[in-house]
C-alpha cells in the first residue's frame, strides 16, 4: 500500500504555513503541523484508510480527529481557496477537500 513516500515540498509548506497562521487562531506549530499535513497528504494521495497510514506520522486516530476538526472548521476549504491559482498545491488541497466532503 505504501505508494506515496514523499511530503509537501519546503516551498509548498512555507506557503501553507503562512496561510495557516492567518486561518488558525491557536499556535498550531506546537502540535507538529507539518507532520500532520504530510500525514493527511499521504492518506489522500494513496486513497488509503487512516489506519493504513505509516507509523512515522503518529497515531492514526489522533491525526484523523485533527483532520475531522479542521474539516468541520472549514480550514481545508479556506486553504484550497487561497491556492486556487497555484496548480500543484491547489490540486493537492482540492483533493484534501474532496476527502473532507465524502
Amino acid at each position: 500500500m505504501l505508494k506515496y513516500k514523499g511530503q509537501m515540498t519546503d516551498e509548498q509548506w512555507q506557503k501553507v504555513d503562512l496561510m495557516l497562521s492567518e486561518v488558525i487562531e491557536i499556535n498550531y506549530h506546537q502540535n507538529g503541523a507539518r507532520l500532520f499535513m504530510d500525514a493527511v497528504v499521504w492518506v489522500v494521495v494513496n486513497h488509503a484508510a487512516w489506519r493504513q497510514m505509516p507509523k512515522q506520522y503518529g497515531a492514526w486516530r489522533s491525526i484523523y480527529i485533527r483532520f475531522y476538526r479542521w474539516s468541520n472548521q472549514k480550514i481545508w476549504h479556506s486553504l484550497a481557496q487561497q491556492f486556487v491559482n497555484d496548480q500543484e498545491l491547489g490540486s493537492l488541497l482540492g483533493r484534501i477537500v474532496e476527502r473532507c466532503d465524502t
